[in-house]
This record gives structure tokens, sequence and C-alpha cells, in this order.
């Protein structure tokens, strides 16, 4: 009694002696040990909000949380998605389970991960536009495309304060520009029309 019983299914002996020194037969029985407790997983702190750097997200990285069994000892649970994987843009959910030796399952533990895109689009550099040559005491018209450019939205919006086709007037206009993307972010831009007469 007190002594230390290995998994699994150990016989023990008994005898006894009397004073005279006659021994009895011997008898056993049989000591069981198994593992029916299941280990546990240490929580995890959310992770992000993460930057995204594609229309996909943004691959995620993070240590898997540690597990602990009286039996197998510490170790490491495994997580899906799995810590390097892409994560979507919004709220991801990650699952960690462990299993001991025995078949034990934890409870599961899970944690989130935020992905989210405060990235503004950017304008390519806009060449100005001109001189050109007056038609009429109007100016003249200018025809132009503007695109903005965004890691997560493929074509941001874009407007400007006039547009192409339109017809400007004689010297400097600046036209203003703005690009949006599908998460709200924005940027300016501007370039010039300069219009001029040289005909006399």
């Amino acid at each position: 009694s007190g002594s230390m019983f290995a998994m699994g299914s150990t016989t023990v002996t008994c005898a006894a002696t009397d004073a005279a020194g006659n021994r009895s037969a011997d008898s056993s029985f049989d000591v069981l040990v198994r593992d029916t407790t299941a280990p546990t997983i240490d929580p995890h702190a959310n992770v992000g909000p993460i930057e995204a750097t594609s229309a996909a997200g943004a691959i995620v990285s993070f240590s898997s949380p540690a597990t602990h069994d009286a039996v197998d000892g510490d170790g490491l649970a495994t997580c899906s998605p799995a810590s390097g994987s892409t994560f979507s843009l919004g709220h991801n959910i990650v699952t960690c389970t462990t299993t001991d030796t025995a078949g034990n399952h934890d409870a599961g533990s899970s944690f989130d991960v935020f992905v989210r895109d405060t990235t503004p689009p950017t304008f390519p550099l806009i060449a100005d536009i001109g001189p050109i040559e007056a038609t009429s005491a109007a100016g003249a018209i200018a025809n132009f495309t503007v695109r903005a450019t965004d890691a997560v939205d493929a074509i941001p919006a874009v407007s400007c304060d006039h547009t192409s086709g339109e017809t400007f007037p004689l010297g400097i206009t600046t036209v203003l520009c703005t690009a949006i993307d599908d998460a709200g972010n924005s940027a300016p831009g501007s370039f010039k029309i300069t219009v001029v007469d040289t005909h006399g």
C-alpha cells in the first residue's frame, strides 16, 4: 500500500505468516490504474486587428496555446485554421484542441483573429495635361482618365471635381480627385490642366 502503480493492471500478491513461521497460501488481487482525465489548454488572447495585404485578407501567425496533462505532461494544442494561414477580412475564429495518449479529449478552446483594411488607396503619378490650345473663347476640351490602386480593393472608386470631356477655360485649372476603397478609406489626388491661346 502506498506504492506507485503503473498505468494498466498490476497484480498484488499477499501472504500471511504466523508467530510459528507458518505461511498461508498466497492471495492476490489486481490494481487497475487508468487515465480518464482530459488535458487542459491555456487560454489564448485574441489576435489583431491585423492589416489586410490583399483581397484575400492577411497571413496571420500565432503561437499555439500550451496544453497540460497529469500523465503526458505539457505540450501544444492543435489549432484550426493553423498559424500561417490566410485569414479573411473581418472576424475569424480559431479553434484549438488536444488529445492525450489515452484518447481523452479536452473541452476545446477558441480565440478570435481580426483582419481589417485601414490603408487608403494610392494614385499613381497623374501627369498634368497641356498646354492645350484654346478652340474658342470658352477654352478647350480636355480628356483624361484617372485610376487609383489599392492592396485590397481591385478597383477603388475615383471621383473628380471636373469630368473628362469638359471644356476647360484659359489658364490653369487644378482638378481635385478622391479615391475611396470598399472599406471607406479615402485618398486625395490632383493634376493640372493648362489651356493657352497662342494663335493670333
